[in-house]
């Protein structure tokens, strides 16, 4: 082989090498950062709840809502586009995992008794909810909802959600709130 194809195949070599090289070095610093850093994964729902869906509609106008709990100020606005209305059937020990909407939901309690947790900062804030009960959920809160029981719970969710908006957006444990 004359002197310029050994050069070429010289080059070709070292080339190949610092390739490898630097593939290796760029593989290291990224297991080193991933496992360096804290990893935080939303938290699905578990425990074979089942949805199902009863009415959906859109409204003709987008609609502005703003709601008020006792003795606070008024929360955020939402612009409700459209209303959902889902059925919920929860086994004993199942969550619905962290989570968050895309608007207001009205949940109403049928059957058995569901517990409510919202991340409030570094607090947690939980309150039960029994058949016949109904509560407000803003939607903008981190929030988990467990089946702790040993009944079955059925409920009814109504969405007020915004254009394009989602019923559920998966969240990390906030670290603060018992999980399930």
């Amino acid at each position: 082989m004359n002197d310029q194809g050994d050069q070429d195949m010289f080059k070709h070599k070292f080339d190949a090498k610092r390739w490898i090289l630097l593939s290796l070095s760029l593989l290291v610093l990224l297991a080193g950062s991933i496992l360096g850093s804290k990893i935080v994964y939303a938290t699905p729902p578990m425990g074979g709840i089942v949805a199902t869906p009863i009415a959906s509609s859109k409204l003709p106008e987008p609609v502005d809502a703003k709601f008020k709990e006792v003795g606070g100020d008024f929360g955020h606005r939402n612009s409700v586009s459209n209303v959902n209305v889902t059925k919920y059937i929860v086994p004993a020990g199942a969550s619905f995992g962290w989570h968050q909407h895309s608007g207001p939901v009205w949940v109403i309690i049928t059957s058995g008794t569901l517990t409510y947790y919202q991340a409030d900062g570094s607090n947690c804030v939980w309150e039960s909810f029994s058949a016949g009960s109904a509560f407000f959920d803003p939607g903008n809160d981190t929030h988990i909802a467990n089946n702790e029981g040993s009944e079955t719970v059925e409920l009814y969710a109504v969405f007020m959600l915004p254009e394009g908006g989602a019923p559920r957006i998966d969240q990390a444990d906030p670290g603060v709130c018992p999980s399930n």
